[in-house]
């Protein structure tokens, strides 16, 4: 299991399948376990790597405890719901320092696939999203 600083408050079933049902999608298997057992934080070893392109993930979004803008619920709300550009198949779960987001996937044909959004190139389609990783449990164990 990978080490993580600054975690919030632990969460629990019943707090997931609510953040499910208030925002319309399930989570992953493999991301609904890291839930029960980290809420957030900091990963310590937190360097992925994809065709030697690095991706740092800074922090993990934390549900229903921290700040509300920031956990995952805001940050989905904020990001997914009013944003056009924001691919809606993709669910935030972690930052990187710039502001570009970890998500999985929520459609039928990658389920859990995890992929990054770069904001820098929202206007982009193509270059805003790249695949990491075909589950989270590859992306997390991926990491150095």
């Amino acid at each position: 299991m990978k080490t993580f600083t600054n975690a919030q408050r632990l969460v629990f079933e019943p707090d997931l399948e609510e953040v499910e049902n208030s925002l319309g999608f399930k989570f992953p298997t493999e991301v609904k376990e890291h839930y029960l057992r980290v809420n957030g934080g900091r990963p310590v070893v937190n360097l992925f790597q994809k065709d030697g392109q690095p991706f740092r993930v800074d922090e993990f979004l934390a549900i229903k405890h921290g700040d509300p803008e920031t956990t995952l619920e805001g940050t989905y709300r904020r990001v997914v719901g009013r944003n056009p550009f924001f691919p809606d198949y993709l669910v935030p779960i972690a930052v990187d320092q710039g502001g570009d987001f970890f998500c999985f996937s929520r459609r039928n044909q990658d389920y859990g696939a995890m992929y990054c959004y770069r904001n820098d190139y929202f206007d982009e389609p193509n270059r805003a999203v790249t695949y990491l990783a075909a589950n989270f449990a590859e992306f997390l164990n991926s990491m150095k």
